[in-house]
């Protein structure tokens, strides 16, 4: 079943996705974190394809749009990392009132949230997937905001998305890689070897330094996995991974 959700953030603003549920009693709930100037539904409908193959196998998932992307409130010249991490927060609380168990997902951008979301829940989150996990977000913001001509506001304007100067100074506050080391549960990584926004090497970073970490480098994926059979591997592999199936 699909139901359109709505949730509020530290600030009182409205945060909007979908929760999907399988037609019987569920004990587990998978919470999506979506990539930069993406949304709940992802390149190539990716997220919500594999929520709803989630629900034929009995578990539920969250989806929703940062503020200030997709259908959330806000516009993006507000969105930072902070208030980006503060709501990924707020979808994990809620995701724990649903059900007894809680994974996160997270795509590019949302990997590298989804990664430290399990480090500071690692009472509460026991499986966690990084799909192209982007370990060189900060790079990539400062880079694209250090070199592109700014407007009357003092924001950079990429393609049609204004970064602020709050988002960039944002980007020196995380190290995506901090404390990884501390989470003791299950991680499966997937990353395509073609990807030249993030380069695979970031995503065998993370594996590196998770303790119980699978990495599977896909051959010929890039990084929206523009491939239908990259795109069905990528969800079968995932999906063996929270049945706690061999892979």
């Amino acid at each position: 079943m699909l139901r359109h959700l709505e949730i509020n953030n530290h600030e009182g603003k409205t945060l909007r996705g979908y929760l999907t549920t399988p037609d019987r009693p569920f004990s587990l709930t998978v919470v999506f974190f979506h990539g930069f100037t993406g949304n709940k539904t992802e390149h190539g409908h990716l997220f919500r394809d594999f929520s709803r193959e989630l629900a034929t196998k009995g578990i539920a998932s969250l989806r929703m749009d940062f503020s200030g992307n997709g259908e959330s409130d806000g516009v993006f010249a507000d969105f930072t990392f902070q208030t980006m991490m503060q709501e990924a927060q707020v979808m994990v609380d809620f995701a724990r009132s649903l059900s007894p168990q809680v994974a996160v997902l997270g795509f590019s951008m949302g990997g590298a949230v989804a990664a430290q979301m399990a480090v500071n829940n690692v009472k509460h989150i026991k499986t966690l997937v990084l799909w192209s996990p982007a370990g060189n977000i900060n790079s990539l913001v400062q880079k694209r905001y250090e070199t592109t001509k700014k407007l009357p506001n003092g924001n950079a304007d990429i393609l049609g998305f204004e970064i602020s100067e709050a988002l960039y100074q944002s980007t020196f506050v995380y190290d995506w890689y901090r404390d990884l080391s501390q989470y003791p549960h299950p991680v499966f990584i997937i990353h395509g070897q073609a990807d030249l926004s993030v380069p695979w090497e970031f995503g065998k970073k993370f594996a590196d330094l998770f303790p119980k970490a699978q990495f599977q480098l896909f051959p010929n994926a890039n990084h929206g996995y523009d491939n239908r059979l990259d795109q069905q591997l990528l969800k079968e592999k995932t999906l063996q991974f929270l049945l706690g199936d061999k892979i």
